[in-house]
C-alpha cells in the first residue's frame, strides 16, 4: 500500500520468513488443519473479487488464527507471528485501496497485535496511534476501540521499560473503559490492574497497592480465586507489599486467598495443596516457620492420596523448616518419608541420592555416625553405573 505504511515507518514489502533473513529450515511454517477453511475462503474471495469488507474480514481472521496458533507450538511461535503480521498487512492494503475505513481499522488492529506479540513495541505503537487518529476522524468514532488501543499502548510502554510513560496512557485508557463499559467490567479491571503494575514498576507503591487491591477484590469475587488473572494481580500486590516491607499485609492477602479456597465448592484438593505449598514457601522466605509448618502439614494431606514427586518435595521442604527451627530429629523423619516416596517414583535416582546425603549430614549433627555412614553407602551404590547398581530397594539399616 503506497504511502501509508511507509509513513508509519513500517516496511510493507517484508520478505517471507525464509527469504533473505537467515531463517533456518526449522522455522518454516507448518500447515495446520485449522487454516484450511480460511485459506480456501480467502482464495475464493480474491478469485471472485469479493467486496472489500468480506476480504478484509477473512484476512483479519486468518491473522488472528496465526497469532493464536503461535502459542500452541513453541517451535512454530516465531514463524507463526511473522505470518500473522504478513496477513494483517494484506488486510490493511486491501482496505486502503478500497477506502474501507472500518476494514482499515480492523486490519491495523490485527497488525498492531501481531507486532506487539513479536516485541516490536515502537512499530506497534505507531500503528495504534494511526488507528486512533483515523477513528477520531470518523463521524461516529467507537470509544471502546480507542480505549483498547490506548490500553495496548500503555502495555507496550511498560514492556519497553518506560512505566513512567505508561502511567498517563493507562489512566486515559481506564477512563475510556469506564465510560464505555462501566466500573464493574472485566476489561476495566484489567486496565486498572495494569495501571497498578505500572505504578509498582515506577516505585509509586501507594498508588500501585490501591489499584491492585481494588482489581484483586473484583477478580476474586467474580472469577475463580486461582484464575490466572487473579493470581497474577495477587502476586503484583503482595510483591509491592514486600518491597515496602509490609509483610503483615502481604501475609493477610495470602491468608485471605486460602480462606476463599476453602469456601470454593468442588475445588480440587491438589489445587489447594499447590497453593498452600506456594504460600508456605513465602512464609519460609520471611522466616515464619510456625505458619509454614502448618501449611505444609495441610498440603501433605492433600498430596498423600496420589503420592508422587509433589509429596516428596513437600516432605523435604518441611524437613528444611524443621532443620531451620533446630529440630534435627524431626527433619530426619521428614527426609526419611520423602526418601520412601522418591524410591516409589521410579527414574528419580538423583533426587533419592540427594535425599540420602542430606539425611546423612543431619545425622552427623546428631552424632548418629553409623546411620550417616550407612546412608552414604546407599547413595554411592545408587550412583554406581547401571550395570553394577543394585535394585532401588534399600538394604536394612544397621542398629544404632
Amino acid at each position: 500500500m503506497p504511502g501509508i505504511l511507509e509513513k508509519l515507518g513500517i516496511d510493507s514489502t517484508a520478505p517471507a520468513p525464509d527469504e533473505a533473513s537467515g531463517e533456518s529450515q526449522d522455522q518454516i511454517l507448518n500447515f495446520d488443519p485449522r487454516e484450511k477453511e480460511l485459506e480456501l475462503a480467502s482464495a475464493d474471495a480474491e478469485a471472485r473479487k469479493a467486496p472489500s469488507p468480506e476480504r478484509v474480514r477473512i484476512w483479519v481472521e486468518l491473522s488472528d488464527l496465526h497469532r493464536r496458533l503461535a502459542y500452541s507450538d513453541p517451535a512454530q511461535k516465531r514463524p507463526r507471528l511473522k505470518q500473522s503480521e504478513i496477513v494483517a498487512r494484506k488486510a490493511v492494503e486491501i482496505a486502503a485501496q478500497a477506502k474501507d475505513t472500518w476494514g482499515y481499522l480492523a486490519g491495523m488492529d490485527a497488525l498492531a497485535d501481531a507486532m506487539a506479540a513479536q516485541n516490536k513495541y515502537v512499530a506497534s505503537e505507531k500503528v495504534l496511534n494511526e488507528a486512533i487518529r483515523v477513528e477520531a476522524s470518523m463521524p461516529h468514532p467507537d470509544s471502546f476501540r480507542t480505549a483498547q488501543r490506548m490500553h495496548l499502548i500503555g502495555v507496550l510502554r511498560q514492556r519497553s521499560g518506560k512505566p513512567e510513560e505508561a502511567i498517563p496512557i493507562l489512566e486515559k485508557a481506564l477512563k475510556l473503559h469506564e465510560e464505555s463499559l462501566g466500573t464493574d467490567s472485566d476489561r476495566t479491571m484489567r486496565v486498572l490492574a495494569q495501571l497498578g503494575a505500572a505504578h509498582r514498576a515506577n516505585g509509586s507503591h501507594d498508588a500501585a497497592q490501591k489499584c491492585l487491591k481494588y482489581s484483586l477484590r473484583y477478580l476474586q469475587n467474580t472469577k475463580s480465586v486461582l484464575s490466572e488473572e487473579a493470581v497474577e494481580v495477587l502476586f503484583q500486590l503482595t510483591g509491592s507489599y514486600e518491597e515496602t516491607e509490609k509483610l503483615e499485609l502481604a501475609a493477610g492477602e495470602y491468608e485471605r486467598l486460602l480462606t476463599l479456597l476453602d469456601l470454593e465448592v468442588g475445588r480440587n484438593l491438589c489445587d489447594i495443596g499447590e497453593m498452600q505449598y506456594s504460600v508456605a514457601s513465602i512464609y519460609i522466605r520471611w522466616g515464619n516457620y510456625t505458619r509454614a509448618r502448618e501449611l505444609l502439614g495441610h498440603c501433605l494431606g492433600a498430596f498423600r492420596p496420589k503420592g508422587g514427586a509433589r509429596l516428596a518435595v513437600a516432605h523435604e521442604t518441611l524437613a528444611h523448616v524443621e532443620e531451620a527451627s533446630g529440630h534435627y530429629s524431626d527433619a530426619v523423619r521428614e527426609l526419611a518419608a520423602a526418601g520412601k516416596v522418591w524410591a516409589k517414583c521410579g527414574n528419580r535416582t538423583r533426587e533419592l541420592v540427594a535425599n540420602l546425603n542430606y539425611r546423612a549430614d543431619l545425622l552427623d549433627q546428631l552424632n548418629r555416625v553409623k546411620e550417616a555412614a550407612w546412608l552414604r553407602e546407599q547413595a554411592a551404590e545408587l550412583e554406581a553405573p547401571a550395570s553394577a547398581a543394585p535394585k532401588l530397594e534399600l538394604i536394612p539399616r544397621p542398629a544404632t
